[in-house]
């Protein structure tokens, strides 16, 4: 009797133990996942919510480059409105859309007036959501320029400029301080991060848009 109530025992304590691990493991992923949206909160995505505009299929797969990159972002834009709603609106956005989104911001500042107007302008709190969004898309040569970029203008190591190997085509404009070399590797990565856009957005159609008729537009 002694055996069997200490067996008992046993059990009892075993799956309590074994309750309490899991509690403690579901609730330090929660705790995980509540510091990363903290620390990013543009990418979180609201999928029962997700907007989809209706774009015409024959124009989404012939369209190339930059002409490509606006055609999926404008109706974006056009959606979120301003970007005091990119917390609320923005959180209906895919994690593709989003991809595109937040580097347009990027491209826009570093094409006008380098990463120095960038930072200054007060677009550095989007840093750690185009990262996420350039890792997304598999853009790991654009991340680690970005993060170079941050290290150099946020966090003043003004070392890892010297990390940045600058395009034999860049080299004098360089020399006359009409560019940085952060400036000069992006404008030599440009092309290829519009072409990842590009290709991640026609393999996955459905993380973009709907066609005109409200029916998914499947990959070709």
């Amino acid at each position: 009797m002694n055996s069997k109530l200490i067996l008992l025992t046993l059990l009892i304590f075993f799956s309590l133990t074994s309750c309490n691990n899991k509690k403690s493991k579901i609730e330090s992923k929660e705790k995980s996942k509540e510091i990363k949206q903290m620390e990013n909160p543009y990418w979180i995505f609201k999928e029962s919510k997700h907007f989809r505009p209706k774009l015409n299929e024959k124009t989404f797969f012939e369209k190339t480059g930059t002409d490509f990159g606006w055609y999926i972002l404008e109706p974006l834009s056009l959606y979120i409105e301003n970007p005091s709603n990119e917390l609320t609106k923005g959180q209906n956005l895919s994690f593709g859309q989003k991809a595109i989104y937040y580097w347009w911001y990027l491209d826009g500042q570093v094409t006008n007036g380098g990463f120095k107007q960038f930072f200054s302008n007060g677009y550095g709190k989007y840093i750690p959501t185009i990262i996420t969004g350039l890792e997304y898309i598999g853009d790991d040569e654009l991340v680690s320029l970005l993060k170079k970029a941050e290290n150099y203008y946020v966090k003043n190591d003004k070392s890892s400029i010297n990390e940045v190997k600058i395009p034999e085509e860049y080299k004098k404009i360089v020399s006359l301080g009409a560019l940085t070399a952060f400036d000069a590797k992006y404008l030599d990565l440009n092309e290829s991060t519009m072409l990842k856009i590009e290709e991640y957005a026609k393999k996955n159609p459905k993380e973009f848009c709907i066609n005109e008729n409200g029916e998914e537009i499947h990959k070709k």
